[in-house]
């Protein structure tokens, strides 16, 4: 079972410390699918939708989103 979505996360959880544990977590979640024998294609596609889920966790807990002509890109 793959580690908690960024899109769950508390804010009390968008420290620096827990972040880099979460991705430390994924990270070792990631090598023992691939060990499982998933593919590199389906790891590579929740790689990116963690990260994505993470980058618009931590856009929406700074405020950007209420930021006239901001994007994350």
């Amino acid at each position: 079972m793959p580690p908690a979505s960024p899109s769950v996360y508390g804010d009390d959880e968008l420290t620096c410390p827990l972040l880099k544990q979460r991705l430390e977590q994924f990270q070792l979640w990631l090598a023992a699918a691939f060990d499982a024998g998933s593919s590199a294609e389906s790891l590579v596609a929740a790689r990116s939708d963690f990260i994505d889920r993470l980058l618009r966790r931590l856009w929406t807990f700074h405020g950007f989103e209420d930021i006239p002509e901001t994007a994350l890109v």
